[in-house]
């Protein structure tokens, strides 16, 4: 049940990220599409994804501190 738990926990905060990206790509794609070129909003969703990103490797950096390597551990 624990694990189940952490594993909803890992999926909200992988899952929201992604969300933001999917939507400011999306906006900038429907820009280039209609050739609406508003320079600032297209470098802030840029930035956004850029931002964004970032907290995603946050996330998979502290998971790879959360585990550990076992392989010298001795069998049991």
């Amino acid at each position: 049940s624990e694990l189940g738990l952490m594993s909803a926990g890992i999926t909200h905060e992988i899952n929201n990220p992604l969300a933001i990206i999917q939507l400011q790509s999306n906006f900038i794609k429907r820009s280039v599409e209609r050739e609406e070129f508003d320079r600032g909003k297209i470098q802030d969703s840029a930035s956004k994804i850029s931002d964004t990103i970032e907290r995603i490797v946050k996330v998979i950096t502290n998971l790879r501190y959360f585990s550990r390597d076992a392989s010298r551990d001795p069998l049991v």
